[in-house]
């Protein structure tokens, strides 16, 4: 999966606001970085990864947005947990599909309050 830039950032703007960054974990036996990826450590929009020998993670700035699993081509290499902050669930975050399930279902949420605050004086 390919993602440019401006929609990748569109998707995770108020990915800080919601929530709350736990841990991420990255499976270094199954990471193509030996074949030349370095998706994760390029769409990062903290620049909490970076490359050594393999590629490592700085969690001070890791704010648990999920860029890094979007633009992996790895299924389950990278694995993020973070929590809702208006909840305070726990989300495990393994693949693509897994971030655009949680993006759309905060984008609901959202779509939902601001329709209660326009129409708050008809509820």
């Amino acid at each position: 999966m390919t993602i440019d830039e401006k929609t990748l950032k569109e998707l995770l703007k108020d990915a800080p606001d919601h929530y709350r960054y736990i841990s991420l974990k990255i499976d270094h036996a199954i990471c193509r970085l030996s074949d030349g990826c370095r998706l994760c450590i390029d769409k990062c929009p903290t620049n909490a990864f970076y490359q050594k020998e393999r590629v490592e993670l700085i969690p001070e700035l890791c704010i648990g947005c999920g860029a890094c699993v979007l633009v992996c081509m790895v299924p389950g290499c990278i694995k993020l947990i973070r929590e809702r902050k208006d909840t305070g669930r726990k989300e495990a975050v393994t693949t693509p599909k897994d971030v655009e399930k949680l993006l759309a279902a905060l984008n609901i949420k959202k779509k939902r309050d601001v329709g209660r605050k326009v129409f708050e004086h008809i509820l």
